[in-house]
């Protein structure tokens, strides 16, 4: 989300015949799930503060009632494997929240709003309960991808794939160390 919000115009005019597929806070399928019309949604400050999130937001003015948290820190946590961090930093977040659950005046619906807070649903379930609902863009963002290579004939359907995964500078070594970690199921330290 983030990135997105920061990078995805500038690329898209750089690399035109690239099908460049950006993510960005689930906020209208949050309005569409919401019987409450109370929603929270946990992000990063710069997927928050950016203009694109902020034109999405007051497109939906009047129809819900967001609850905008920034959560400094906790994608960092998860990408450290930091559990205790993650742990504290969930519960500080959704503490700020307000009350979750299905009467009026509740939040019944959570955006994660940032690609990393999947990783961690588990614990983020602990501070909502069992009923609340989480929205994130992961599979209509993937759905949106497939769309787009089968478009532009670059879907293989055959055979195995592969993925690369580019980063800068020091970065790389961290980049394909988190891709090893979470491109693998049995490995996530949240799954469940």
């Amino acid at each position: 989300n983030t990135a997105t919000a920061a990078a995805i115009h500038a690329l898209r005019l750089e690399y035109p015949q690239l099908p460049v597929v950006g993510i960005e806070p689930a906020l209208r399928p949050a309005v569409t799930a919401s019987r409450t019309r109370r929603i929270a949604v946990i992000a990063t400050r710069g997927t928050i503060e950016s203009a694109k999130f902020q034109t999405l937001h007051a497109s939906l003015a009047g129809q819900a009632d967001f609850v905008l948290i920034p959560c400094d820190g906790l994608a960092g946590a998860i990408e450290r494997s930091e559990h205790e961090r993650v742990a504290e930093l969930s519960g500080r977040y959704l503490g700020m929240a307000g009350r979750f659950g299905m009467q009026s005046g509740d939040i019944d619906t959570l955006v994660l709003g940032c690609t990393h807070y999947p990783f961690i649903a588990a614990e983020l379930r602990r501070h909502t309960g069992d009923a609340v609902r989480f929205i994130e863009p992961g599979a209509a963002v993937a759905q949106q991808t497939r769309r787009l290579l089968d478009k532009g004939g670059l879907l293989r359907s055959i055979g195995d794939g592969a993925v690369t995964l580019i980063g800068s500078g020091q970065a790389s070594g961290a980049l394909a160390e988190a891709g090893e970690r979470w491109l693998v199921p049995a490995a996530l330290p949240w799954a469940g």
